[in-house]
């Protein structure tokens, strides 16, 4: 399959498309992070119903927020669509978009960024031959240390770095060397494509380099997880896995064996055999959130470090394990 690259964006012309597919927002937040996005040069554009409210679980019905996303797509104005916030409705979304407009963007592609339960429009764009962005929501941005508002101004307008070396959090697992197309997401949104049309695993034939996190749920449904992507009918493509956080995972079936199983020996247990390089990198995925409508009070300058990695999803990219470090390496520009 041939991958689709979007135009990077430009300060002062480019228009930045927000939208809420999944959960309800918070005003102060999302002002507070278009206020970033526009002190990059960027115009802001937001969707319809973005304020709309079902229940206590979406912002809007699944038709308003397919909507809102269906017209950012297809407005000419906008060069990239950003997630508000994230959630876990977006799947209803999926089902009220027509069959046809993610084949349109290959086309006329566009910069998708965001994360949590937005991964599973990434994962649909992977499959469609698109890169993305797994970067953070609007709404969370301003929360986000300047390291990691920077890394996604950077990578918005093109400007990517060509490793994460040595001097990010790697942890070494299992060594190796490998190269292939990275796909980075959320673990239960990928799990929610396999079978279906817009299965990562079965479009296309590239080596696969997976980027996983995952917030919330027991182990042993994580290491169900992993075990049903080895039994996958194209589970070969799998030549390396990152690990990113895993935040607030616990085991509340089978506490003896959960205290026993660490995240890491999880891994290993089901990728190990494989034989295929393993490292953690704890610089991307859901961290411990605040209490909706309250900030996080910002560490005194030159304190700060990155705290979430803005990481193109469908590149290809070099991946190398050693014992003493890790090296991910970019080979290619995620935007033209």
């Amino acid at each position: 399959m041939e991958y689709v690259k979007a135009r990077r964006l430009i300060a002062g012309k480019s228009t930045v498309g927000l939208v809420a597919p999944s959960g309800i927002i918070v005003k102060h937040e999302l002002e507070a992070g278009t206020a970033i996005l526009r002190s990059w040069g960027f115009s802001i554009k937001l969707g319809r119903y973005i304020t709309a409210k079902r229940g206590d679980y979406s912002a809007g019905t699944e038709e308003q927020r397919a909507r809102d996303l269906t017209e950012m797509i297809k407005d000419e104005e906008v060069s990239a669509i950003g997630c508000i916030e994230g959630g876990f409705a977006i799947a209803g979304v999926i089902k009220k978009l027509e069959p046809e407009i993610f084949d349109k963007l290959r086309k006329k592609p566009k910069i998708f960024f965001g994360y949590s339960d937005f991964s599973l429009i990434l994962n649909i764009l992977f499959s469609k031959g698109l890169i993305s962005l797994h970067a953070p929501n609007v709404a969370g941005l301003s929360q986000r240390s300047l390291d990691s508002q920077k890394c996604l101004q950077l990578s918005l307008v093109g400007d990517t770095p060509a490793e994460i070396g040595p001097l990010f959090d790697w942890e070494p697992i299992e060594p190796g060397f490998t190269k292939g197309r990275l796909l980075v997401s959320n673990l239960e949104n990928l799990m929610d494509l396999l079978g279906t049309p817009f299965d990562p695993l079965k479009n296309g034939d590239d080596p696969l380099i997976l980027a996983l996190e995952e917030v919330g749920g027991n182990k042993s449904t994580i290491a169900r997880w992993l075990e049903k992507l080895m039994i996958h009918s194209e589970s070969e493509r799998i030549k390396g896995i990152i690990i990113g956080r895993f935040t607030k995972v616990g085991e509340v079936d089978y506490p003896i064996w959960g205290k026993e199983m660490s995240l890491k020996r999880i891994f290993l247990k089901v990728f190990g055999k494989k034989g295929v390089p393993i490292a953690s990198l704890p610089e991307f995925g859901h961290i411990e959130e605040r209490k909706k409508g309250f900030l996080r009070p910002r560490k005194p300058a030159g304190r700060e470090k990155i705290d979430f990695l803005s990481l193109p999803t469908g590149i290809e990219v070099q991946y190398k394990v050693k014992a003493q470090s890790c090296r991910l390496t970019f080979l290619e520009k995620p935007f033209i």
